[in-house]
């Protein structure tokens, strides 16, 4: 399924992956499993980088912190939206 790109620069989460399922099995059909991969790497400034790759504000003089990663939203056909709880990840400070 072809994802489009988009920016929000108002809410926690800036970059916005949207998809359109198809129709599957005539409308029979339904999906079980939604698994995606975001890995491109590449280098800036003589240091190697990836796709989701960010600086830890952790407040000074803590060594890290947890921050919210990414959310999904679910709409079905029949108007119902599902929210899971964003997933959570921790960062640590890099000490120079």
């Amino acid at each position: 399924m072809p994802l489009t790109i988009g920016h929000n620069t108002e809410k926690p989460f800036g970059t916005i992956l949207r998809s359109r399922v198809p129709r599957l099995g005539g409308g029979l059909g339904s999906i079980t499993e939604i698994d995606l991969t975001i890995n491109r790497r590449y280098s800036f400034a003589g240091e190697r980088r990836s796709y989701v790759s960010a600086a830890c504000r952790a407040p000074a003089g803590l060594p890290g912190g947890v921050f919210p990663f990414a959310r999904a939203r679910f709409r079905f056909e029949s108007h119902r939206l599902i929210s899971p709880e964003p997933l959570r990840r921790s960062c640590h400070v890099r000490r120079g």
